[in-house]
């Protein structure tokens, strides 16, 4: 498992905070082997997915899903 940092902020370079953010790691050729790591904030607009799935060598497809925070 690895930790994965992802800087997220604005087309200014405004930090987005509060968001919810998620990696998704799919390995290239393993059909089905996809694993989605939520993320923890560590400072304003940044985030930490720790412990990312990606156990084997090989080539990783790595996709960031952000979306506001839920205000329920």
């Amino acid at each position: 498992p690895v930790d994965i940092a992802v800087v997220i902020s604005d087309i200014d370079g405004v930090p987005i905070e509060a968001a919810r953010v998620a990696v998704v790691s799919e390995m290239e050729g393993m059909t089905g082997h996809r694993d989605e790591t939520a993320t923890t904030e560590v400072a304003p607009g940044r985030y930490l997915a720790r412990d990312a799935p990606l156990a084997m060598p090989g080539v990783w497809r790595l996709t960031v899903r952000v979306s506001p925070q839920s205000k329920l």
